[in-house]
């Protein structure tokens, strides 16, 4: 990857500025490294979205500038639009249809279904008086592991049937040179179930842990063959916490102790780190990364269900489910001195006892506040749609008078667009969150838990089924906790 970094422009609110705009990111995106056919791609992404903001954000004759930020990012290229004008929801717009185009030409929503078409993440933060924030991702081509193997790049590794004795092994850092040998366990561990896409591809397993973004460890024969690897994730809005997972390791290698040997290096490069907490994706399909997690300290504290497309285990595979529902284990490793939280009346009982099993005591007030005192306040959500997954995140950054209308708006769109499960994250540490929980639940959002954020924040967690009957007795869960969490969380699931 080219180093370019960053450049910002402003561009009048008028499709005559489009050429200026198109010129710049094709310089930008030449300068980072991306070939014509993607360059033309990202060209065609900014001119969409761009007209749909001028169309859709401003006043007949209102004047307004755009501003535009190009960023590098590990993974290719960022960029962001800010606009400040009438509110709009890009969300909204029609979803485009062929079947429309038949007996008359009707291209509404043309522009959406191209820009999710041709780049790789679309989504948009509505940051109320302050405008919304619209961001494109589009990231570098790269081969996939598969395609290194099939062209002879990457060596295909035999399939162990496990060694004579339990050679030596130690456990580091991954080097750079190291992503290919990654990348290929993760594909002959799982094929290409693995949720976590980015592994298969060595490009973007190096760049990331370049970034910071990822810290990888993996296990190494004497020899320097990789037999096994984790890793701690951060996401790009929460720095202070990290997930420990995308773990695998070599069939022919178990029961040497390699995943406890990874995880212990691993919170300690956390600790190290001044990393406020870790928590495990632990999966539901059996108990054993439960215990994994149990075993290091992490404790249950919300329930996803159908979260991501189902894991195709080694060895381990028991029964066939359509989905995966995950339950989160957190850990605190550098507790805040308190936590100030309002939960939802109904829920009160429930939030005691997840902070008591993640070893937390929060302070517990309740609100005075009403619906009413929302009147004149701005509204700030991040949405984030996760294709892969076909799932979606909404969180409420800031509750204002139309934060419910937003929440239901945004709901709908995804449903229409399928996807399988929406989550709503609220800060507990605000007092609307009590007010409002309710008003989110008559949406049919029903409770999945918590999961403590940046610093001393910690969010409630809801989760909306898009027409989907959850069969509750097909969870395996380990601890005595985890099964009290999910018969609550089937207590409050509408349609179960």
């Amino acid at each position: 990857m080219k180093v370019f970094h960053r450049s910002n422009l402003r561009i009048q609110n008028n499709l005559e500025s489009l050429p200026e705009a198109e010129a710049c990111v094709r310089t930008v995106a030449e300068q980072i490294g991306f070939n014509d056919h993607d360059n033309k791609q990202i060209q065609l992404a900014l001119e969409e979205a761009l007209t749909n903001i001028i169309k859709h954000s401003f006043a007949p004759g209102q004047l307004k500038d755009i501003a535009i930020d190009f960023r590098q990012v590990p993974l290719g290229l960022k960029i962001g639009i800010w606009v400040k004008g009438i509110p709009f929801d890009p969300a909204l717009f029609p979803i485009y249809s062929r079947k429309r185009l038949e007996g008359k030409y009707d291209d509404r929503g043309l522009g959406t279904y191209l820009i999710r078409k041709v780049m790789d993440e679309y989504s948009y933060n509505n940051h109320g008086h302050d405008g919304i924030e619209v961001i494109l991702l589009k990231y570098l081509p790269t081969r996939s592991i598969e395609d290194l193997i099939n062209d002879g790049e990457a060596e295909a590794i035999e399939k162990a049937t496990g060694p004579g004795d339990k050679p030596a092994y130690s456990i580091g850092l991954m080097a750079p040179e190291e992503a290919v040998a990654v990348s290929r366990l993760a594909y002959y561990s799982y094929g290409y179930s693995y949720p976590y896409e980015n592994i298969y591809y060595p490009d973007k397993v190096a760049r990331l842990n370049e970034s910071g973004q990822l810290v990888s460890m993996v296990a190494r024969l004497e020899s320097g063959e990789i037999i096994g690897h984790s890793a701690l994730a951060r996401e790009s809005y929460d720095q202070s916490n990290a997930e420990l997972g995308i773990a695998f390791s070599d069939p022919g290698y178990r029961g040497m102790g390699i995943m406890n040997r990874l995880w212990e290096a691993l919170i300690d490069k956390a600790v190290e780190e001044k990393t406020h907490g870790v928590y495990a994706m632990t999966v539901t399909t059996h108990p054993y990364s439960q215990k994994a997690a149990h075993h290091f300290g992490m404790n249950d504290c919300a329930l996803l269900l159908s979260k991501v497309p189902v894991l195709k285990f080694k060895d381990i595979q028991e029964g066939s489910h359509p989905r995966e529902s995950i339950m989160i284990a957190y850990r605190y490793l550098d507790p805040p001195d308190s936590i100030v939280i309002y939960p939802p009346e109904r829920h009160k009982g429930m939030i005691e006892k997840i902070f008591r099993n993640i070893e937390f005591e929060p302070e517990i007030r309740k609100t005075e506040l009403s619906i009413s005192g929302l009147a004149g306040r701005r509204t700030k959500l991040k949405v984030k749609p996760n294709a892969e997954f076909i799932t979606a995140t909404i969180q409420v950054d800031h509750y204002g008078e139309h934060t419910v209308k937003k929440v239901a708006e945004d709901l709908r769109q995804f449903c229409v667009e399928r996807y399988e499960t929406i989550y709503l994250r609220l800060n507990l540490n605000d007092p609307y969150t009590a007010v409002l929980c309710p008003e989110f639940e008559d949406m049919g959002f029903f409770f999945a838990g918590i999961h403590p954020g940046d610093e001393s924040i910690c969010y409630l967690v809801l989760q909306y089924l898009n027409n989907q009957v959850m069969d509750y007795s097909v969870l395996k869960l380990d601890s005595e906790f985890g099964k009290e969490l999910m018969n609550y969380v089937k207590k409050c699931d509408p349609n179960a």
